[in-house]
């Protein structure tokens, strides 16, 4: 990895670069800006990272240690996607920088959607780009009118929290869900941050942040009492991104207001001050369907204080009820499917090396598996009208009762993201099996199906996602494939049909999130039912 960045920044030079006395032999592609006019820090790294490779005859001079090694760190990784980002392939005059994801998939609108790829122009024949996506992303050094640049996006674990250096303040990007979320719907802004301007050692401040970052109201929280001294440099410094992001301080009660506003002033996105007097009742009340605007009219436990423009805060996805069956808006979004090597219960059906990462366009779900009485209304002669799941069903029967409905079966990734909620654990509460109880009725706790959503909700609101009785998907059941992917291809024409969740006959492991098998289509049995999907969602 460490030779091909070398190898990468070698072919690049600063504009101060460029020889002088003699002509340019075409060896390096120079770029806009002076080298010279870099901190010390940034021309220490660039020569550690091999840019302008032969120009140099000695290696670079011991760094001192910086004041705020938070911009040693920041930096670091800034070159480290840089050196990937930046492959020039050659100049159109005039034109904006064109990007080329290294994998086509990239360029699937769903995908897209995802990332943050924002292009401004930085000057004379010069442009700005940032990539990342909400939760984590770099503003590259100018680039040239009309580059094409390579880029690839990579999901990969990051540090969280993570302290500023030289401060109080720490910065989340996640909760307790390792893949959160994010909100969607309507005016959503492309990046939602949020300010809890109290000591992270606060039980309360934390779990307020955590609430906020699990129900994809924020993608990134900084707590800490001297937020101000890190705000610009959090926010970055693309004015098209932060004119839609959205940034929602919360001050603990007495502190003054006017100062905050004055902070937020040159903030072109919208952005509110609120102060609560109990952050916890403040995390609590943070789950409600939809999205709310920052006011006093929300029926939150705050006080509004300063505003500018509309910011919202998200408490959940949204659902509406059609003809007996409450249908859950899934917002769109990517996640890893499957289980890791040597992960705790895994089954090797299940793991895949390197990960299969799985984006999905917006869905609504049904919130309980379906029930005898809504299966009645779709079926004549159906002869149970109960709350229990409808079971001995087959594969097609499932299916052409949810296309009455204008859907379908979900896909193994449909129903994989929806049981997950954001989590990477082996069920969607955690790896506590002394909990599973709460949530799902399984060979301990039950001989029969049950009446549905009489346990515990998973974080999307979505009822007996593990256990009770499996569910049919739409997949033929087969062995994963590594790599990105959109969405489901489909059915194939033949084969077993997978099924999901494990039922009240089976043990804790057959109700994981990512557990699998395959089962002929024709087949019914007692503990086999079903629920269905819409895409995209009805409203």
């Amino acid at each position: 990895m460490r030779s091909e960045i070398a190898h990468r920044l070698g072919e690049f030079a600063a504009a101060d670069h460029r020889p002088a006395d003699r002509d340019d032999d075409g060896a390096r592609v120079y770029l806009t800006w002076r080298f010279a006019d870099q901190p010390a820090t940034t021309r220490h790294q660039l020569r550690q990272l091999g840019f302008a490779a032969g120009l140099y005859v000695s290696a670079p001079p011991p760094l001192r240690a910086a004041p705020r090694l938070v911009l040693a760190t920041t930096l670091l990784s800034t070159l480290a996607l840089a050196a990937f980002a930046v492959a020039i392939h050659r100049w159109v005059a005039g034109d904006a920088p064109r990007l080329l994801p290294t994998d086509a998939v990239q360029n699937h609108p769903t995908l897209a959607a995802q990332t943050l790829r924002v292009i401004e122009a930085a000057g004379a024949n010069t442009y700005q780009l940032t990539l990342g996506n909400p939760r984590a992303s770099v503003t590259l050094p100018p680039i040239p009118a009309g580059a094409e640049i390579s880029v690839n996006w990579r999901w990969a674990a990051d540090g969280n929290p993570v302290q500023f250096r030289g401060g109080d303040s720490f910065l989340l990007r996640a909760g307790a869900l390792a893949e959160p979320i994010r909100a969607c719907g309507k005016g959503w802004p492309q990046r939602s941050l949020a300010v809890i301007a109290t000591p992270y050692s606060d039980p309360a401040a934390r779990q307020l942040a955590i609430r906020l970052l699990d129900k994809g109201s924020a993608d990134q929280v900084l707590v800490g009492v001297d937020w101000q001294a890190h705000l610009n440099a959090w926010r970055g410094p693309s004015q098209a991104l932060n004119r839609n992001t959205q940034v929602l301080v919360i001050l603990p009660p007495g502190q003054d207001a006017n100062t905050t506003a004055g902070v937020l002033a040159d903030h072109p996105g919208a952005w509110a001050v609120i102060t609560a007097d109990d952050l916890a009742a403040l995390a609590r009340a943070v789950d409600f369907p939809g999205a709310r605007p920052v006011d006093e009219h929300a029926g939150l436990p705050w006080r509004v204080l300063r505003t500018s423009g509309e910011t919202r805060l998200y408490g959940g996805p949204a659902s509406r009820t059609e003809n007996g069956i409450e249908w859950v808006s899934i917002c769109p979004g990517s996640f890893t499917m499957g289980s890791r090597q040597g992960e705790a219960m895994a089954q090797q059906d299940e793991i895949v090396e390197p990960a299969r990462v799985v984006t999905l366009s917006p869905f609504a779900m049904a919130a309980s598996e379906t029930t005898n009485a809504q299966y009645a209304q779709g079926v004549s002669g159906h002869p149970k009208k109960d709350d229990r799941p409808v079971v001995d069903v087959n594969w097609q029967e499932a299916r052409s009762f949810c296309q009455q409905l204008g859907g379908d079966l979900p896909s193994e990734a449909q129903w994989e993201y929806a049981a997950r909620g954001g989590s990477r654990t082996r069920w969607s509460f955690g790896d506590d099996e002394s909990q599973l109880g709460r949530h799902a009725w399984f060979a301990d706790n039950a001989s029969n199906a049950r009446p549905v959503k009489q346990k515990q909700a998973n974080p999307l609101g979505l009822y007996d996602m593990h256990g009770n009785v499996w569910e049919w998907t739409l997949d033929t059941y087969g062995d994963y494939q590594a790599g990105n992917f959109v969405d489901s291809e489909g059915p194939k024409a033949a084969g077993r049909r997978v099924l999901r969740g494990g039922s009240f006959f089976f043990s804790p492991a057959a109700l994981r999130s990512a557990f699998r098998f395959g089962i002929d289509p024709v087949l019914r049995y007692w503990d086999h039912g079903f629920r269905c999907v819409r895409v995209p969602p009805q409203h």
